[in-house]
This record gives C-alpha cells, structure tokens and sequence, in this order.
C-alpha cells in the first residue's frame, strides 16, 4: 500500500482568506511532501529508525548439532538509543543451497558498559554443522 499522492496547498485553494495564510502554505508543503516521501518506502534503519543492520560470514562449528556449542557473534551497535530487540534480518548459506529449517537467535546480551554498546549473539538455533552463512542481523 502507498500514501495517495500529495496535492500542494495553493492560496488559489481558499481565495477568501487573509493574505498571510500564503506563507503558512510554503513550509507546510514541504513538511507534507517529505511525509509522504518517507511512508512510500523512504523510511531506513539507521536514520530515520533507531537501530541498524549488521552483515556477517558465519561458520558454524564442526559439532554445533550434537554439542550446542556456538561460538559468540560480537559486533558494536551503532544505531541511536538503546536496543531491545535482535534479529536476523536474512540468512543464506554461502554455498547457495537452501536452507531447510527455520533459524533465529535464541540467545543475545547487550553490554550497557562500552560505548559504543557491544551486541554479543550467543546461539542460533537452525545451523547445520560446519556450513558458512551470510547473516544480517537486525538490531532495534
């Protein structure tokens, strides 16, 4: 779904007002125009959305099925204010083949103390054993 498209405010839209209310128009018109720039898929993490977007190549561990061993993901989070929420954002094996499970972080730790943050993913569950990823994380 779009926003409708944005007719501009015109002093020849209302001719029995004051004078004046033509200078109101010009900043309002662009306030509008920028909104429904933004709604039409103009929004972007990072800059108009707290949070930012994280790429990676993850090997999963040679034992990772039978062990649940999974060594951590650490990245510094960048975005503004104070995340909540961690996500992949899209996942694929290096090698091309699909992936047959559903994957997603089970286990992830901000760190309050540096600056900036630290993000530290401690499992992902859905990995096959010793298989390069290409993830994108999400972090809100």
């Amino acid at each position: 779904m779009t926003v409708p498209v944005f007719r501009r405010f015109s002093q020849a839209d209302v001719p029995t007002a004051p004078n004046w209310l033509g200078t109101i128009f010009s900043p309002l018109n662009v306030f509008c125009e920028q909104t429904v720039q933004l709604f039409n898929k103009g929004l972007v993490i990072g800059q108009n959305v707290q949070g930012m977007k994280f790429n990676t190549v993850y090997t999963a561990p040679f034992l990772y099925l039978s062990s649940n061993v999974f060594t951590p993901i650490t990245f510094q989070y960048t975005g503004g204010g104070q995340p909540n929420c961690c996500m992949i954002g899209n996942i694929s094996r290096v090698d091309g083949l699909p992936i047959q499970v559903a994957v997603g972080i089970t286990s992830w730790l901000l760190n309050q103390n540096t600056n900036p943050y630290t993000v530290t993913i401690n499992f992902i569950a859905g990995l096959s054993d010793n298989i390069k990823y290409n993830i994108t994380f999400v972090v809100l």
